[in-house]
């Protein structure tokens, strides 16, 4: 067809990987859409049982998910500008202080502190592929690459205790998700292979005592949470037999969180990591909200930060327009 533009009666939504208006046609004349709006999110603490305590007075704006520092104070935020473009912020969680972090260009996210607190790796798409860099808290330096590599997808998620190695997963076509670890000093930053499996392993955590490895695995046909030993897998264990995703360990390493099967529910389970590793049956603490973006808990666990809409926001809804080639001519 050719014309001019036909300007829809709604604002079609934009995915949040490529920023591109989420919009398909049929050969038959059917057009869908999902409608949607930018809305700005409020930092919102809540307790174990998903009881609301406050909020962090932190500016308006679009948080999505972060992590807190290792020292409780202050939590790296992924702040989004648009649905192509975000920078990592650091908040301090008394205050409300924002301090940018990351200047562009494209997406910044997967923030990671280092144990000390000293630095933070995370991802962006900023030279195509996601790729890995470290930069100073202080930001008395610009941030360095720490792995680079043609695969597009990568994504950081642990430090080791002493901050000499760092987890990540990495998008194989062959293989699907696998969990490497990398050395972040020195000018050796040759990645090894943790966990390749022909299965999707995600969400890796390298527990407090630098013992295990948790993560989430679709071995059995569905996402759960297995836990095994490091550097040298073999010695595994289960945690979740009704699904389990986006681990991770209290900061003492003797519990861990994780989101149900529903990706709604976050579980807990009690663990101990020595001499073995042992864990309870988990059991659900509190559902959260359908339109939270992020769900980021202190490192003891004993309060949860949600990312929440600020003020009512209108759910997105998909659109079915049949003939809209015929309405297009007529208008």
């Amino acid at each position: 067809m050719i014309g001019e533009p036909l300007t829809l009666s709604d604002v079609p939504a934009a995915s949040n990987y490529s920023g591109a208006r989420i919009v398909t046609a049929s050969g038959t004349g059917a057009l869908a859409y999902v409608s949607g709006r930018f809305a700005n999110t409020s930092m919102v603490w809540v307790d174990r049982a998903g009881k609301r305590l406050g909020a962090v007075p932190a500016p308006a704006g679009r948080y999505l998910g972060g992590t807190v520092s290792p020292d409780g104070r202050r939590v790296a935020m992924e702040r989004e500008v648009s649905y192509s473009e975000s920078d990592l912020w650091l908040v301090e969680l008394d205050r409300g202080v924002t301090t940018r972090f990351t200047f562009g260009p494209e997406r910044n996210s997967g923030p990671i502190w280092s144990p000390d607190g000293s630095r933070i790796m995370f991802e962006s798409n900023r030279e195509g592929p996601w790729n890995l860099y470290v930069k100073p808290v202080s930001g008395a330096t610009a941030e360095q690459t720490l792995y680079r590599s043609e695969g597009y997808f990568k994504h950081p998620d642990w430090w080791s205790p002493d901050g000499r190695l760092a987890g990540f997963e990495q998008l194989d076509p062959r293989t699907g998700w696998d969990l490497w670890y990398i050395p972040t000093g020195g000018e050796d930053h040759t990645p090894k292979p943790y966990l390749r499996t022909p299965f999707n392993e995600r969400f890796s955590q390298l527990s407090p005592d630098g013992r295990w490895v948790v993560y989430a695995s679709d071995e059995s046909g569905r996402n759960e949470v297995y836990v095994q030993s490091f550097p040298d897998p073999g010695v595994k264990h289960q945690v979740t037999t009704d699904g389990g995703a986006n681990p991770g360990w209290r900061a003492d390493g003797k519990e861990l969180l994780f989101a149900a099967a529903d990706g709604a529910t976050v579980m807990a389970a009690e663990v101990t990591t020595t001499p073995d590793f042992r864990s309870s049956v988990p059991h659900a603490l509190f559902r959260v909200p359908p339109t939270s973006t992020g769900v980021v808990p202190l490192p003891d666990f004993s309060r949860i930060l949600l990312m929440l809409p600020a003020g009512d926001v209108t759910p997105a809804s998909a659109t079915v327009v049949l003939d809209w080639a015929a309405d297009a001519k007529r208008k």
